[in-house]
């Protein structure tokens, strides 16, 4: 079983922050993400969202989607499948910079389920291996 000093659940903008901080003190840091690394923020949020907004705006397009069908007919410039495609790559480009910065700093990173089990462990499920293993802190 692993030991750290500070060990995270959720690799989210928070818990990407709370990890470099950590880091920073001289902390053993183990962070713990079931999905992505940058949570819904940086996949689904505020970074495709005003990616998309600019974009929009640069082209002078209409922001409401019922105005959209409309544009998209009418403006051979109006591609929102390659709009959405955009800001996927973009997610995509920031999450693995983020992991690349904690990785850099020594943070261990797993991508796996965790769970809560005592006040100082955390179980977490190894999808590969299909067995619980055990982070403690």
């Amino acid at each position: 079983m692993e030991e750290f000093d500070v060990v995270i659940l959720g690799a989210g903008i928070s818990g990407i922050a709370a990890a470099m901080r950590a880091v920073e003190l001289d902390a053993k840091v183990c962070l713990i993400e079931r999905a992505k690394i940058g949570g819904r923020c940086v996949h689904k949020g505020l970074y495709p969202y005003r990616f998309m907004m600019d974009q929009l705006e640069r082209k002078r397009m209409p922001r409401r989607v019922c105005d959209s069908v409309e544009a998209s007919a009418a403006e051979p410039g109006a591609d929102f499948t390659e709009l959405f495609g955009r800001a996927e790559t973009l997610s995509k480009s920031i999450a693995k910079m983020r992991q690349s910065q904690l990785e850099s700093r020594g943070v261990r990173l797993i991508n796996a389920p965790g769970v809560l089990v005592g006040s100082r462990e955390i179980q977490i499920q190894i999808l590969k291996r299909k067995r619980p293993s055990g982070v403690k802190v």
